[in-house]
Formats: C-alpha cells, sequence, structure tokens
C-alpha cells in the first residue's frame, strides 16, 4: 500500500471537461508537502493449522518508483494468550518474519507484538469458524467474447453455521495463479444467510477446459470484515471522476501502522474444469 502523498515533486493536473460540444480546460498547481515521514507497514496473517506470517515494510512517496524498504525489526513475536511464539526473520534481510511453534485454532484470540525504532506495534484478531465448503462447481458462461476459449465460470455453495457474526473472504486461484484484484475476490457476512445454505456464489474469472481451479475460504473477524469493507467500498468510489480522496484504511495495528493482522480458519476445495 502506498500513501497518497507525494514528496520534493510538484504535480501539475490537466483537466479538461466537455459539455455540449464546448470544452474548457484548467491547469491546477499543487504545492505538495515535502516533510512526509515514512510509516511502517505490516501485512500479517495466522491462519487454521499453520504459523504465522508478517511482511514488514516502510511506506514510500505515490510516484516514487522505488521498492518498499524492507524492515529489519527488533522483535516480533504471536501469543495465544497462553503461549509466546517469536518470530525469525526469514530469509535475513528479507523483511519477512514466520513463526515456529504457534499454530492457528479456531476460538483462539491470537496478539502480534512489533518492536521497531524503539516503538511496540501491537495488533489482536480472533480466530473465528469456518463455513461448511460444500462444493466447488463449473457452469456455463454465455457472456464471454465470441471465439473466446473461456466458457465457463466456477461456483460454490456453503452452508452457514447457526448464530450470526461469521464473516467471510474468498480468494480465486487459476492454474496456480492468483487473481486479487478488487473485482476478483468476493467477501460477505451471514447477515442474510445465516444458518442456510448459500448455492451458486460465482467466483473469481471465466475459466476455460482444463484449466486447475482452487477457491479458499477463509473466516473473519468482524473487526477484518469492516476492514475489507471499507478498503473495497474506497475503490468502487474512485471509478467516479468526482471521488473524493480516499479515507485512510484504518487496520488494527496500534502506532498508526498501516496494514492488518488476520487470524483466519481457511477450507479448500481444488477441481479441473470439464
Amino acid at each position: 500500500m502506498k500513501n497518497y502523498t507525494i514528496k520534493n515533486k510538484v504535480l501539475y493536473i490537466l483537466i479538461g471537461t466537455t459539455m455540449l460540444s464546448s470544452s474548457c480546460q484548467d491547469v491546477i498547481k499543487v504545492d505538495l508537502p515535502t516533510d512526509q515521514q515514512s510509516t511502517l507497514v505490516v501485512d500479517a496473517f495466522i491462519y487454521s493449522d499453520s504459523v504465522a506470517k508478517v511482511a514488514l515494510a516502510l511506506s514510500i512517496p505515490y510516484f516514487e518508483q522505488t521498492d518498499y524498504p524492507k524492515v529489519k525489526a527488533d522483535l516480533v513475536t504471536i501469543t495465544d494468550n497462553t503461549n509466546t511464539d517469536t518470530l525469525l526473520e526469514t530469509p535475513v534481510g528479507s523483511g519477512k518474519y514466520i513463526g515456529k511453534n504457534i499454530v492457528g485454532a479456531i476460538g483462539k484470540i491470537y496478539t502480534l507484538k512489533i518492536l521497531y525504532n524503539n516503538t511496540e506495534y501491537v495488533a489482536i484478531d480472533k480466530l473465528n469458524r469456518n463455513t461448511h465448503f460444500d462444493s466447488l462447481y463449473f457452469v456455463d458462461f454465455p457472456y464471454g467474447r465470441p471465439g473466446s476459449p473461456y466458457k465457463k465460470f466456477s461456483c460454490i455453495s456453503h452452508t452457514d453455521p447457526a448464530g450470526l457474526g461469521d464473516n467471510y473472504i474468498a480468494y480465486f486461484f487459476r492454474n496456480d495463479t492468483s487473481f486479487n484484484s478488487i473485482n476478483d475476490i468476493n467477501f460477505t457476512t451471514d447477515q442474510f444467510i445465516d444458518g442456510n445454505q448459500a448455492k451458486d456464489v460465482y467466483i473469481g474469472r471465466p475459466v476455460k477446459m482444463g484449466d486447475k481451479v482452487r477457491v479458499e475460504v477463509h473466516s473473519l473477524s468482524t473487526q477484518a470484515y469492516n476492514y475489507y469493507f471499507q478498503i473495497i467500498n474506497n475503490a468502487v468510489r474512485q471509478q467516479s471522476l468526482f471521488a473524493p480522496p480516499p479515507a485512510p484504511y484504518k487496520g488494527n495495528i496500534s502506532g498508526n501502522a498501516l496494514g492488518f493482522f488476520k487470524a483466519s480458519a481457511v477450507s479448500a476445495k481444488e477441481g479441473v474444469v470439464q
């Protein structure tokens, strides 16, 4: 994620508007701040039956064409309120940290702590139960381009457990490639399907004969659901020329860090299009 503030640059924006065959142009000069400070960016998760993984970097100006600076933390730990696991940077210098002892379990609350630059960053999330993932199947896709081999779509059905508060996000993989743009990711809450089966849920992109498809459904805590909702809501709003600037994505990391620590149960199914 990149900040929307630009450092040490002046941006000239040319706006052209056409109305009733007439047009006008205005040149707007924007003096941008020159004192922007880098912010810690955290991408962290722990999944059911797997250890925690954390990636750390620093934010950069929006138009700066460089890689994110990797972060060497003084200490990265995760606890389940009983045990503590120290994550090790693997490989050294990558800014990626991996646990070794604690694995995710449904119902447990996990606390992530990052000590960096004399500041402790803390995030907490609960690993909620997951849906019963009934099936993955493929249906005809009648709206493809003429002559295109992509003639089918992936669908899933799942049964929501009884009791409100379950939230989900689904990820789509085609031939081992993950598609994770805003339009490729499905997420939902059980507000309207509590305890019932959801059928013919379209997932991902069109597929062709012989494609290998994998769909992963991850459970989300309420705070994680709200985080993804604000990201997608902002993305949809930005499709308008007159949309307001995107709001900051408020994650669950203390100390004004960017990003999110997510605890999820995961269920997955794979299939080959026939």
